[in-house]
């Protein structure tokens, strides 16, 4: 597969029950003839039917991408799901990164903005799906979010920032 004006993939695995699963995607550069392992350039959305894998390449080159899942959270046996060569042809300008999230014992799905790369003054939009109730965000004031119609938690608000934070 080739990247020519993106620096950015999506793959979606179908499936039952995806989101009692896990998945994981790895993500190697070929340097010097050898693949080297990269790090945060994936980000897993787990849905009821399918997880959805959103890939970044941040420099010209050959990657390797491979998909592990139909593990059974909890459990340590992966298998293989799909490889993919994939060639970037085009400078990167902008690189891009994922938010940093934490696992806990509740499934949380950051929609929007997958990329972490926000700035200050800039209007962002939030939207996760999670099985909670509510979601409190702290921030020097306490913002309840509650589900809209569709079941995502919305917030839209402009990134402030202080120097040195």
């Amino acid at each position: 597969m080739n990247l020519t004006d993106s620096n950015s993939l999506k793959f979606i695995v179908y499936g039952k029950d995806m989101s009692k699963k896990t998945g994981i995607c790895d993500i190697y550069l070929l340097q010097n003839k050898v693949y080297q392992q990269l790090t945060n350039l994936s980000y897993i959305n787990f849905y009821e039917d399918k997880f959805e894998v959103d890939c970044i390449f941040n420099q010209k080159g050959k990657y390797k991408v491979k998909i592990f899942g139909n593990r059974v959270r909890g459990e340590k046996n992966n298998s293989d799901i799909l490889e993919y060569i994939v060639n970037v042809s085009n400078n990167v300008k902008n690189k891009l990164s994922f938010p940093k999230t934490f696992i806990g014992k509740e499934d949380i799905n950051i929609i929007e903005p997958i990329y972490n790369n926000l700035k200050s003054g800039e209007k962002v939009k939030f939207k996760i799906k999670s099985n909670l109730e509510e979601i409190i965000i702290i921030d020097g004031k306490w913002n309840y979010l509650k589900k809209n119609e569709e079941g995502y938690f919305e917030l839209e608000t402009i990134i402030q920032t202080q120097k040195g934070k």
